[in-house]
């Protein structure tokens, strides 16, 4: 897996706490975009996208493994993993 995979799940993590971004979540220019940046064989619905579920238990671990290792990606102290995906998760419903 790719070092820099791991900071989309950080990035996301960030932006979901700008108040900005909170603003911008369902708004009509937020369907378009989600829309015209999901590919077809993703799964729109993120309640039921896997990348952000990650329901599988080794997969979560790979994951939170290749997070921890790639620490040096992350400006100021970053959060743990299950912090990330628990914020993601709080917020799945309106993405």
């Amino acid at each position: 897996m790719p070092v820099n995979f791991m900071r989309h799940y950080y990035d996301v993590y960030c932006l979901l706490a700008d108040a900005s971004v909170k603003e911008f979540i369902g708004t009509d220019a937020y369907k378009d975009h989600k829309a015209k940046r999901f590919r077809k064989a993703d799964e729109p619905d993120l309640t039921r996208n896997e990348a952000f579920l990650l329901s599988d238990a080794e997969t979560r671990k790979a994951y939170a493994d290749a997070y921890a290792k790639s620490r040096a990606l992350y400006y100021r102290e970053p959060a743990l993993f299950d912090d990330i995906l628990a914020r993601i998760s709080r917020r799945l419903p309106e993405l």
